[in-house]
């Protein structure tokens, strides 16, 4: 009976250290909880701004090693392609890395598996860009040739120009 009775003092002990009652403290909890879910809201807002600019950098920086790859930039990723093949690259922070992704999932992990540590987050994209580049050349040997190209731009799945492009960036 004493243990019922120690746990009813340290109730009342609680409140009085609080000092002040269940409503006062359950509105200012309520408030935190708004302001930290706000927070949140903003620091995911950021992380996604990011994400977009990493996309855009990527293509820029793809776009300029080779004219004749497609590129393309939305919220989903980079999209790096020729003909009908494709790679939808997108930053996965918290790993570190660029996830590859691509209707043709042998492709992808094909690439994935030559790029290695191309795919680690960095600074600098010229590496992943080689990597992108060089694995489209050699998949497709007419590309290899074409000095100039004439690849596409995409921003946001309308067809655009690399000043938008860099823009976008």
């Amino acid at each position: 009976m004493s243990s019922i009775l120690r746990n009813i003092d340290a109730i009342f002990e609680d409140q009085a250290v609080l000092g002040a009652n269940p409503m006062e403290r359950a509105t200012t909890i309520s408030q935190e909880l708004a302001a930290a879910q706000q927070k949140l809201v903003d620091l995911r807002n950021q992380l996604e701004s990011i994400q977009q600019e990493l996309h855009g950098a990527l293509a820029l920086t793809v776009r300029r090693l080779k004219p004749g790859l497609n590129v393309g930039v939305n919220k989903d990723g980079c999209k790096v392609g020729f003909k009908t093949k494709f790679l939808l690259l997108a930053p996965d922070i918290e790993k570190g890395i660029w996830k590859v992704n691509s209707k043709d999932k042998r492709f992808a992990n094909v690439f994935a598996k030559k790029a290695g540590r191309a795919l680690a987050l960095s600074d600098d994209l010229t590496l992943l860009a080689r990597a992108l580049v060089g694995y489209f050349t050699q998949h497709y040997k007419s590309l290899g040739e074409d000095i100039n190209g004439t690849g596409v731009v995409v921003v946001e799945n309308k067809m655009s120009t690399l000043i938008k492009l860099a823009e976008w960036h």
